[in-house]
Protein backbone atom coordinates (compact mmCIF):
# COMPACT_ATOMS: atom_id res chain seq x y z
CA UNK A 1 0.00 0.00 0.00
CA UNK A 2 1.35 3.40 -0.98
CA UNK A 3 0.97 6.43 1.21
CA UNK A 4 1.54 10.09 0.47
CA UNK A 5 3.21 10.65 3.82
CA UNK A 6 5.19 7.46 4.09
CA UNK A 7 8.58 6.68 2.53
CA UNK A 8 11.11 4.02 3.27
CA UNK A 9 14.24 4.23 5.38
CA UNK A 10 15.92 7.00 7.36
CA UNK A 11 17.41 8.92 4.42
CA UNK A 12 17.87 12.60 5.41
CA UNK A 13 16.49 11.85 8.90
CA UNK A 14 19.50 11.36 11.21
CA UNK A 15 17.71 12.79 14.27
CA UNK A 16 14.86 10.31 13.93
CA UNK A 17 17.31 7.48 13.43
CA UNK A 18 19.36 8.46 16.46
CA UNK A 19 16.29 9.00 18.64
CA UNK A 20 14.78 5.65 17.73
CA UNK A 21 18.09 3.82 18.13
CA UNK A 22 18.84 5.47 21.47
CA UNK A 23 15.42 4.72 22.91
CA UNK A 24 15.57 1.11 21.73
CA UNK A 25 19.03 0.52 23.19
CA UNK A 26 18.22 2.18 26.51
CA UNK A 27 14.97 0.23 26.82
CA UNK A 28 16.81 -3.02 26.15
CA UNK A 29 19.60 -2.13 28.58
CA UNK A 30 17.31 -1.28 31.51
CA UNK A 31 15.17 -4.37 30.96
CA UNK A 32 18.07 -6.84 30.86
CA UNK A 33 21.56 -6.09 32.25
CA UNK A 34 20.63 -2.95 34.22
CA UNK A 35 17.20 -4.06 35.42
CA UNK A 36 18.08 -3.31 39.05
CA UNK A 37 18.46 0.41 38.22
CA UNK A 38 14.89 0.91 37.07
CA UNK A 39 14.00 2.54 40.38
CA UNK A 40 15.98 5.62 39.30
CA UNK A 41 13.39 6.29 36.58
CA UNK A 42 10.30 6.42 38.77
CA UNK A 43 8.99 9.20 40.96
CA UNK A 44 6.41 9.60 43.68
CA UNK A 45 3.36 11.82 43.20
CA UNK A 46 3.13 12.62 46.90
CA UNK A 47 6.74 13.81 47.16
CA UNK A 48 7.03 15.27 43.66
CA UNK A 49 8.37 18.69 44.63
CA UNK A 50 11.43 17.35 46.42
CA UNK A 51 14.64 17.85 44.38
CA UNK A 52 15.47 14.18 43.85
CA UNK A 53 11.96 13.48 42.59
CA UNK A 54 12.13 16.34 40.08
CA UNK A 55 15.30 14.72 38.75
CA UNK A 56 13.58 11.36 38.58
CA UNK A 57 10.73 12.96 36.66
CA UNK A 58 13.19 14.24 34.07
CA UNK A 59 14.93 10.88 33.88
CA UNK A 60 11.65 9.01 33.57
CA UNK A 61 10.97 10.85 30.30
CA UNK A 62 14.16 9.51 28.69
CA UNK A 63 13.65 5.72 28.77
CA UNK A 64 10.78 3.39 27.86
CA UNK A 65 10.86 0.67 30.51
CA UNK A 66 7.73 -1.05 29.15
CA UNK A 67 8.65 -2.97 25.93
CA UNK A 68 5.19 -2.53 24.41
CA UNK A 69 5.42 1.24 24.80
CA UNK A 70 8.82 1.18 23.09
CA UNK A 71 7.36 -0.74 20.15
CA UNK A 72 4.43 1.64 19.65
CA UNK A 73 6.59 4.73 20.08
CA UNK A 74 9.19 3.33 17.68
CA UNK A 75 6.57 2.89 14.96
CA UNK A 76 5.32 6.44 15.47
CA UNK A 77 8.82 7.94 15.45
CA UNK A 78 9.53 6.08 12.22
CA UNK A 79 6.36 7.37 10.59
CA UNK A 80 6.85 10.93 11.83
CA UNK A 81 10.39 11.19 10.40
CA UNK A 82 8.80 13.00 7.43
CA UNK A 83 8.76 16.14 9.59
CA UNK A 84 12.54 16.06 9.86
CA UNK A 85 12.80 15.88 6.08
CA UNK A 86 10.34 18.74 5.78
CA UNK A 87 11.79 21.11 8.40
CA UNK A 88 15.44 20.05 8.48
CA UNK A 89 17.34 18.19 11.19
CA UNK A 90 18.26 21.24 13.28
CA UNK A 91 14.71 22.61 13.45
CA UNK A 92 13.29 19.15 14.08
CA UNK A 93 15.74 18.50 16.92
CA UNK A 94 14.88 21.92 18.37
CA UNK A 95 11.19 21.03 18.17
CA UNK A 96 11.72 17.73 20.00
CA UNK A 97 13.78 19.38 22.73
CA UNK A 98 11.22 22.16 23.24
CA UNK A 99 8.42 19.59 23.36
CA UNK A 100 10.36 17.61 25.96
CA UNK A 101 10.56 20.72 28.14
CA UNK A 102 6.99 21.84 27.50
CA UNK A 103 5.46 18.41 28.13
CA UNK A 104 7.46 18.01 31.34
CA UNK A 105 6.19 21.38 32.56
CA UNK A 106 2.60 20.48 31.64
CA UNK A 107 3.02 17.17 33.46
CA UNK A 108 4.24 18.95 36.59
CA UNK A 109 1.17 21.19 36.51
CA UNK A 110 -1.11 18.20 35.96
CA UNK A 111 0.37 16.19 38.82
CA UNK A 112 0.12 19.21 41.12
CA UNK A 113 -3.51 19.67 40.11
CA UNK A 114 -4.22 16.01 40.89
CA UNK A 115 -2.62 16.50 44.29
CA UNK A 116 -4.86 19.47 44.98
CA UNK A 117 -7.94 17.48 43.91
CA UNK A 118 -6.77 14.42 45.86
CA UNK A 119 -6.70 12.28 42.71
CA UNK A 120 -4.20 9.47 43.03
CA UNK A 121 -1.95 8.55 40.10
CA UNK A 122 -0.26 5.25 40.80
CA UNK A 123 2.11 3.92 38.18
CA UNK A 124 3.38 6.68 35.88
CA UNK A 125 4.66 5.16 32.63
CA UNK A 126 8.18 6.09 31.62
CA UNK A 127 9.40 7.36 28.29
CA UNK A 128 9.10 10.58 26.23
CA UNK A 129 5.33 10.39 25.83
CA UNK A 130 5.03 14.15 25.44
CA UNK A 131 7.66 14.31 22.72
CA UNK A 132 5.97 11.57 20.68
CA UNK A 133 2.37 12.70 21.09
CA UNK A 134 3.17 16.35 20.39
CA UNK A 135 3.91 15.26 16.81
CA UNK A 136 0.26 14.33 16.36
CA UNK A 137 -0.62 18.04 16.23
CA UNK A 138 1.32 18.86 13.02
CA UNK A 139 0.39 15.41 11.74
CA UNK A 140 -3.30 16.23 12.08
CA UNK A 141 -3.05 19.80 10.82
CA UNK A 142 -0.49 19.61 8.02
CA UNK A 143 -0.64 16.15 6.46
CA UNK A 144 -3.37 15.75 3.80
CA UNK A 145 -6.02 13.09 4.25
CA UNK A 146 -6.19 10.75 1.26
CA UNK A 147 -9.02 8.21 1.35
CA UNK A 148 -7.84 4.75 0.28
CA UNK A 149 -11.03 2.78 1.00
CA UNK A 150 -14.53 3.01 2.48
CA UNK A 151 -15.90 0.80 5.25
CA UNK A 152 -19.67 1.01 5.78
CA UNK A 153 -19.62 4.32 3.99
CA UNK A 154 -16.85 5.76 6.20
CA UNK A 155 -13.73 6.90 4.29
CA UNK A 156 -10.53 5.24 5.51
CA UNK A 157 -7.25 7.11 5.12
CA UNK A 158 -3.67 6.01 5.63
CA UNK A 159 -3.43 8.36 8.62
CA UNK A 160 -5.76 6.11 10.63
CA UNK A 161 -2.94 3.64 11.25
CA UNK A 162 -0.95 6.24 13.18
CA UNK A 163 -4.02 7.30 15.14
CA UNK A 164 -4.79 3.69 16.07
CA UNK A 165 -1.22 3.11 17.25
CA UNK A 166 -1.30 6.31 19.30
CA UNK A 167 -4.64 5.33 20.84
CA UNK A 168 -3.28 1.90 21.71
CA UNK A 169 -0.27 3.47 23.39
CA UNK A 170 -2.37 6.03 25.29
CA UNK A 171 -5.08 3.59 26.42
CA UNK A 172 -2.78 1.33 28.40
CA UNK A 173 -3.83 3.00 31.65
CA UNK A 174 -5.21 6.26 32.97
CA UNK A 175 -1.74 7.63 33.61
CA UNK A 176 -0.55 6.95 30.04
CA UNK A 177 -3.63 8.77 28.72
CA UNK A 178 -2.78 11.80 30.85
CA UNK A 179 0.82 11.78 29.59
CA UNK A 180 -0.43 11.58 26.01
CA UNK A 181 -2.71 14.53 26.72
CA UNK A 182 0.28 16.49 28.03
CA UNK A 183 2.07 15.86 24.74
CA UNK A 184 -0.90 17.02 22.65
CA UNK A 185 -1.27 20.16 24.78
CA UNK A 186 2.46 20.83 24.28
CA UNK A 187 2.06 20.49 20.51
CA UNK A 188 -0.82 22.98 20.56
CA UNK A 189 1.26 25.43 22.62
CA UNK A 190 4.07 25.11 20.08
CA UNK A 191 1.68 25.78 17.23
CA UNK A 192 0.45 28.86 19.11
CA UNK A 193 4.13 29.93 19.33
CA UNK A 194 4.03 30.35 23.11
CA UNK A 195 7.17 32.13 24.35
CA UNK A 196 8.28 32.39 20.69
CA UNK A 197 9.15 28.69 20.84
CA UNK A 198 9.20 28.38 17.05
CA UNK A 199 12.31 30.54 16.96
CA UNK A 200 14.22 28.36 19.41
CA UNK A 201 17.18 26.61 17.83
CA UNK A 202 19.89 24.27 19.01
CA UNK A 203 23.26 26.10 18.82
CA UNK A 204 25.20 25.48 15.62
CA UNK A 205 28.29 24.27 17.50
CA UNK A 206 26.21 21.63 19.26
CA UNK A 207 24.67 20.51 15.97
CA UNK A 208 28.12 20.21 14.44
CA UNK A 209 29.37 18.25 17.43
CA UNK A 210 26.48 15.80 17.21
CA UNK A 211 26.97 15.48 13.47
CA UNK A 212 30.66 14.68 13.74
CA UNK A 213 30.22 12.20 16.59
CA UNK A 214 26.79 10.56 16.70
CA UNK A 215 26.19 11.20 13.01
CA UNK A 216 29.27 9.25 11.99
CA UNK A 217 28.39 6.41 14.31
CA UNK A 218 24.93 6.19 12.76
CA UNK A 219 26.39 6.24 9.25
CA UNK A 220 28.83 3.51 10.21
CA UNK A 221 26.06 1.37 11.68
CA UNK A 222 23.98 1.85 8.55
CA UNK A 223 26.86 0.88 6.28
CA UNK A 224 27.52 -2.27 8.29
CA UNK A 225 23.86 -3.32 8.37
CA UNK A 226 23.13 -2.99 4.66
CA UNK A 227 24.82 -2.53 1.35
CA UNK A 228 22.61 0.39 0.35
CA UNK A 229 21.52 3.09 2.74
CA UNK A 230 17.78 3.65 2.27
CA UNK A 231 18.06 3.28 -1.44
CA UNK A 232 20.85 5.83 -1.84
CA UNK A 233 23.24 4.96 -4.59
CA UNK A 234 20.55 3.05 -6.49
CA UNK A 235 19.78 4.76 -9.82
CA UNK A 236 16.32 6.22 -10.27
CA UNK A 237 14.15 3.59 -11.87
CA UNK A 238 16.54 0.72 -11.18
CA UNK A 239 13.48 -1.23 -10.11
CA UNK A 240 9.82 -0.45 -10.51
CA UNK A 241 9.23 -0.43 -6.75
CA UNK A 242 12.05 2.03 -6.07
CA UNK A 243 10.93 4.29 -8.88
CA UNK A 244 7.37 4.38 -7.60
CA UNK A 245 8.48 5.11 -4.03
CA UNK A 246 10.69 7.96 -5.15
CA UNK A 247 7.93 9.40 -7.29
CA UNK A 248 5.42 9.17 -4.42
CA UNK A 249 7.90 10.97 -2.15
CA UNK A 250 8.11 13.84 -4.64
CA UNK A 251 4.32 14.00 -4.74
CA UNK A 252 4.25 14.18 -0.94
CA UNK A 253 6.62 17.14 -0.96
CA UNK A 254 4.56 18.90 -3.63
CA UNK A 255 1.36 18.42 -1.60
CA UNK A 256 2.97 19.82 1.55
CA UNK A 257 4.35 22.82 -0.34
CA UNK A 258 0.96 23.47 -1.91
CA UNK A 259 -0.71 23.33 1.49
CA UNK A 260 1.88 25.74 2.94
CA UNK A 261 1.00 28.22 0.19
CA UNK A 262 -2.60 28.11 1.37
CA UNK A 263 -4.00 25.67 -1.20
CA UNK A 264 -6.49 23.94 1.07
CA UNK A 265 -8.49 22.50 -1.84
CA UNK A 266 -5.87 19.95 -2.86
CA UNK A 267 -6.33 17.54 0.10
CA UNK A 268 -10.11 17.88 -0.19
CA UNK A 269 -9.92 16.97 -3.86
CA UNK A 270 -7.87 13.89 -3.04
CA UNK A 271 -10.36 12.79 -0.40
CA UNK A 272 -13.26 13.37 -2.75
CA UNK A 273 -11.52 11.53 -5.54
CA UNK A 274 -11.33 8.23 -3.69
CA UNK A 275 -14.08 8.65 -1.11
CA UNK A 276 -17.27 9.82 -2.79
CA UNK A 277 -19.71 7.68 -4.72
CA UNK A 278 -20.97 10.40 -7.07
CA UNK A 279 -18.13 10.45 -9.56
CA UNK A 280 -19.79 13.12 -11.70
CA UNK A 281 -19.61 15.64 -8.86
CA UNK A 282 -16.03 14.71 -8.09
CA UNK A 283 -14.80 15.17 -11.61
CA UNK A 284 -16.75 18.42 -11.91
CA UNK A 285 -14.84 19.74 -8.88
CA UNK A 286 -11.58 18.66 -10.44
CA UNK A 287 -12.49 20.18 -13.78
CA UNK A 288 -12.83 23.53 -12.01
CA UNK A 289 -9.26 23.33 -10.69
CA UNK A 290 -7.75 24.98 -13.78
CA UNK A 291 -5.29 22.16 -14.43
CA UNK A 292 -3.17 22.54 -17.59
CA UNK A 293 -3.03 20.05 -20.44
CA UNK A 294 -0.67 17.08 -20.15
CA UNK A 295 2.58 16.87 -21.99
CA UNK A 296 4.11 13.87 -23.66
CA UNK A 297 6.88 13.96 -21.07
CA UNK A 298 4.37 13.51 -18.24
CA UNK A 299 2.69 10.62 -20.02
CA UNK A 300 6.05 8.98 -20.76
CA UNK A 301 7.08 9.32 -17.12
CA UNK A 302 3.99 7.44 -15.96
CA UNK A 303 4.46 4.80 -18.66
CA UNK A 304 8.07 4.29 -17.55
CA UNK A 305 6.81 3.57 -14.04
CA UNK A 306 5.24 0.40 -15.40
CA UNK A 307 1.71 1.53 -16.20
CA UNK A 308 0.22 0.84 -19.61
CA UNK A 309 -0.21 3.79 -21.93
CA UNK A 310 -3.93 3.12 -22.24
CA UNK A 311 -4.35 3.18 -18.43
CA UNK A 312 -2.32 6.38 -18.22
CA UNK A 313 -4.38 8.13 -20.89
CA UNK A 314 -7.61 7.01 -19.25
CA UNK A 315 -6.50 8.26 -15.82
CA UNK A 316 -5.35 11.58 -17.27
CA UNK A 317 -8.64 11.99 -19.11
CA UNK A 318 -10.66 11.10 -16.01
CA UNK A 319 -8.84 13.63 -13.83
CA UNK A 320 -8.82 16.41 -16.44
CA UNK A 321 -5.07 15.96 -17.09
CA UNK A 322 -4.00 16.32 -13.46
CA UNK A 323 -0.82 14.25 -13.18
CA UNK A 324 -0.92 14.03 -9.39
CA UNK A 325 -4.47 12.72 -9.25
CA UNK A 326 -3.86 10.40 -12.20
CA UNK A 327 -0.80 8.93 -10.47
CA UNK A 328 -2.84 8.35 -7.32
CA UNK A 329 -5.49 6.46 -9.32
CA UNK A 330 -2.87 4.32 -11.10
CA UNK A 331 -1.09 3.47 -7.83
CA UNK A 332 -4.34 2.48 -6.15
CA UNK A 333 -5.28 0.28 -9.11
CA UNK A 334 -1.90 -1.48 -9.29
Amino acid sequence: MFSFYHTTGFAHAPVSKGLLGGLALSSLAFNLPFYSYQYAFSYSQAQLWKPHNILRLMLSRTVFLAPQDMIWAGILIYQFRMFERRYGSNKYASFLLSMFLFSTGVELCLVHLCNMLHLAMYHMPTGPYGMVFSLFVPFFCDIPRVAIARVWGIPITGKYISYIIGLQMASDCRESFLLALCGIVSGILYRANLLCVMSWRIPCWLSELCHTTLGRLLDLASSLSSTHNDGEGVPLGATLAIQRLQYVERLEQQMMQAQQRGNQNLPAMFGALLGQQNNGNVWQQINNANVGPPGEEQISRLVEMGFSRAAVLQAMSTTNNDVTLATNILLQQS
